[in-house]
């Protein structure tokens, strides 16, 4: 049985602040969690057991495997482990599910390879495969015969680093495993004992790191900075703060204009918003944060992929830089994404949230919750007529 195994546990922290509020095999690409975009091309592949060991925000995980698995002809399996948990001890732990299979892809959710010929490369054979880039300092040394000797850390003497896409033989692999007990080191034994050949590659998209993700993203999309409540869910009443996902009552009407925006322009959404609450103790960082991540993970998917949460903790007397009309939440965000401020758009409920905009030279477009259906039109054209501008 062909038998892929994802690894998804990761905290994902060189993706921060995306990785705050989403698991980072959620990471939106093009629209898309890129988990969704791992499991399309496996399905291509005709693997027929597909195995997620799912560890930090593993709810996340499983709740988009699961409408994933709707449409699927390949068994879909998620395996929910702790966050602190290693590689290692995930695969250990469901060993039962992959074992058994005469085939092994192991997959890092840290890149996304687009050509199904590479995967069916990994597939044509009988063998022992990985897929590889040329990248100094590297951690996979090569001989003539395009074999591969994996070492545990990256040397400059070394030309290529693996991409986290290995076609191995599932028994010996557990067999090292079981001894070894780490990731690395059972792949250094493994290429150390039996041959693995490489194929290299250039075209692939990785989420191991914000600046290469922001490189590709930024090519493709556009951004729309928003407010969260009065925008994308409902206020509560003044003084008061969403302390639980059941609160939480998302704003329709603005999701289907959001929706259509993402679809029509490639648009992602950044989420800037103001919880005095913290700072007031009325509601706690981890509550605000647990709710992020409920609506991030809510949002994408039903196609409005939010690509992080900036959140202004403090009270309003504070004289803080980033509670809005400051810019300190926007300047952050243009900062950490490398966004062009001439291709952004602001939508927000409040004029704080427009002064914020203009301060930072962005469009900025105001969308009040009592807006009725012909007013909240009207914005949606202004809007669409300033992305048609870009």
């Amino acid at each position: 049985m062909k038998t892929a195994v994802i690894l998804t546990g990761g905290i994902g922290t060189r993706m921060a602040p995306i990785t705050y509020s989403l698991n980072k095999s959620l990471v939106p690409i093009e629209g898309r969690p890129a988990l969704a975009k791992i499991v399309s091309l496996l399905e291509l592949s005709d693997i027929q057991k597909i195995v997620v060991l799912a560890g930090y925000l593993s709810w996340q995980v499983e709740e988009t495997a699961n409408l994933l698995s709707e449409n699927l002809k390949s068994e879909l399996i998620i395996i929910r482990t702790p966050p602190d948990y290693s590689p290692a001890n995930r695969l250990l732990g469901a060993s039962d599910l992959w074992t058994l299979g005469t085939e092994l892809i192991l997959i890092y959710c840290d890149n996304l390879i687009s050509d199904s010929t590479l995967l069916s490369y990994l597939l044509e054979e009988n063998s022992n495969r990985v897929l590889v880039q040329k990248r100094s300092p590297g951690n996979v040394n090569i001989n003539e015969f395009q074999e591969v000797e994996y070492f545990t850390e990256r040397k400059i003497e070394l030309d290529y680093v693996e991409l986290g896409y290995w076609r191995l033989n599932p028994q010996e692999f557990f067999r090292i495993l079981s001894e070894r007990k780490d990731l690395p080191a059972t792949l250094n034994s493994y290429t150390s004992t039996f041959t693995v050949t490489s194929q290299e590659i250039d075209d692939y998209i990785s989420i191991s790191n914000l600046e290469r993700y922001v490189m590709h993203r930024n090519t493709l999309r556009r951004t729309i900075f928003l407010d969260r409540d009065g925008v994308l869910v409902k206020s509560v009443e003044k003084g008061n703060y969403l302390k639980k996902t059941n609160e939480v009552i998302f704003f329709e009407e603005n999701i289907e204009i959001l929706k259509s925006l993402s679809y029509e322009y490639n648009v992602d959404f950044v989420i800037v918003t103001n919880q005095a609450g913290i700072e007031r103790e009325i509601v706690t960082i981890e509550e605000v944060e647990e709710i992020n991540q409920f609506i991030a993970l809510k949002m994408l998917n039903v196609g409005l992929p939010i690509i992080a949460f900036y959140i202004c903790p403090h009270h309003w007397d504070t004289n803080c830089d980033c509670r809005k009309p400051k810019t300190g939440m926007l300047r952050k965000a243009i900062e950490d994404f490398r966004l062009d401020v001439a291709k952004c758009l602001l939508i927000g409920d409040q004029e704080s949230d427009i002064k914020a905009g203009i301060g930072v030279g962005i469009k900025s477009f105001l969308i009040k919750e009592n807006f009725n259906f012909l007013e909240r039109s009207q914005v949606h054209k202004e809007i669409k007529r300033a992305l048609d501008e870009f």
